[in-house]
């Protein structure tokens, strides 16, 4: 935390090679790349720290408030400036009330040779508004072709037609009448499916919405 409270962003690369000079080559190149950003090297202390506890979530978002909202999606690498950029334009569309309301937002990205991961969290002493940039978020992701690392069960129903959540809903009871199986996930098992619409008009989902009986 000492670490990653010094600055406001951070960058964490991974390199590998078969051998140490091979290796070295690919740091000097990575330190050469990332020069023009004026970025100063710090200690590798949270992959040390990822490999000494691999199957604990370390707690490495330093966020100001108790509750926080993660919305997460991968992408293609070749759109990962354009989905950065789509990311960036959404909270800035929605800087004023953000800051009214003392939400806080961090996101994490990461990249291998045929993926970008991006995840954003919304953190807040208040529910409501944050909640809903967190899920209108992954929405807008969506829009533009992400695919969900993790579904979120309210996420997952309202992507359905009303004659696919029947039949899923159909195949729960049929499979698992009972709700013994990791119940609640997928929102069945006595989460009925939200209403509620998104408070950001400027999205697709609601325009289709609004026109539908």
């Amino acid at each position: 935390h000492r670490i990653v409270d010094r600055g406001g962003w951070s960058l964490h690369v991974i390199a590998e090679a078969d051998s140490e000079r091979e290796l070295d080559a690919r740091l000097a190149q990575i330190r050469r790349l990332i020069l023009p950003g004026a970025m100063r090297e710090i200690p590798n202390a949270i992959a040390e720290l990822i490999r000494a506890r691999p199957f604990e979530t370390a707690d490495l978002m330093t966020m100001p408030h108790p509750r926080a909202t993660t919305a997460e999606a991968l992408f293609p690498l070749s759109r990962a400036a354009e989905m950065a950029g789509v990311t960036d334009e959404y909270f800035v569309r929605h800087r004023e009330m953000i800051a009214k309301r003392g939400i806080a937002v961090s996101h994490v990205t990461s990249a291998c040779p045929r993926g970008f991961s991006i995840a954003t969290t919304v953190s807040y002493a208040d529910g409501g508004a944050s909640d809903t940039l967190a899920a209108d978020l992954a929405l807008l992701w969506g829009a533009f072709g992400a695919t969900a690392p993790r579904i979120d069960g309210e996420m997952y129903q309202a992507a359905l037609s009303s004659a696919a959540l029947d039949l899923a809903a159909a195949l729960k009871r049929a499979l698992d009448p009972h709700g013994l199986i990791n119940p609640g996930a997928l929102g069945f098992g006595g989460t009925a499916r939200s209403k509620a619409k998104t408070s950001f008009a400027e999205f697709p989902q609601n325009l289709l919405e609004e026109r539908l009986p």
